[in-house]
């Protein structure tokens, strides 16, 4: 699926959305981007990305649907790891300042009805520009995991619980792959609401894969 795929609004700041249906077919969800439409335009320019949603997948199951979606799209083989110099630059380096609305784009997927309990996101080569924040929030989760794999430049990733500023769970920054997660106990009333937040850290502007998945238990 592309960005001109989806239906745009017709309002000052616009929104894109269109309806997603899980494995089984039921079409009960929603998938939105919001954000200045020059930079939204920019990010999505060359993505191509999938989303998979699963109503049926246990708890003690999703580990290993995460590791089918991984392989599916990205290989471990290929992820590499920086050279020590490289390394050797972080230190001293510093967290992203809040966001602005003019360099914020989200991406919000969401039930309209039902009860998914596995969710995965494949966006390849996002567009990250120094300084832009890409969030990409999922139903609540009592899990979720998000791994940036740049093709050029230095994008890191940051997880917050609740709010797009609550104060970082999970970090990764710095060159190469980096990855955030958070797990908590596998329980309804304990799910949160995960925001991976994508940053443009790198001085010039960055091109990413970005992989992403979480797990739901519906109430009862």
């Amino acid at each position: 699926m592309k960005l001109t795929d989806m239906q745009r609004s017709k309002s000052r700041r616009p929104v894109y959305s269109t309806a997603l249906s899980d494995r089984s077919g039921n079409e009960s969800y929603e998938l939105s981007v919001v954000g200045p439409s020059k930079l939204v335009g920019q990010v999505f320019e060359k993505c191509d990305f999938e989303i998979q949603i699963d109503v049926d997948v246990a708890t003690d199951a999703y580990e290993k649907s995460s590791k089918e979606f991984f392989n599916k799209h990205l290989q471990a083989d290929h992820l590499g790891h920086p050279e020590a110099e490289v390394m050797a630059g972080l230190i001293g380096g510093k967290l992203p300042a809040a966001s602005s609305t003019n360099d914020t784009v989200i991406v919000y997927l969401r039930r309209t009805k039902g009860d998914g309990t596995f969710w995965a996101m494949f966006f390849p080569f996002l567009v990250v520009p120094p300084g832009a924040s890409l969030f990409f929030v999922l139903p609540r989760v009592w899990a979720t995991f998000g791994m940036v794999v740049p093709i050029t430049g230095n994008p890191d990733i940051f997880l917050s619980l609740g709010a797009p500023f609550a104060p970082f769970v999970s970090t990764g920054f710095g060159p190469g792959v980096n990855t955030a997660s958070f797990i908590g106990p596998p329980i309804p009333w304990a799910q949160f609401s995960a925001w991976h937040r994508i940053f443009g850290a790198a001085p010039a502007t960055s091109t990413t894969n970005f992989l992403m998945t979480g797990h739901s238990i519906p109430w009862f």
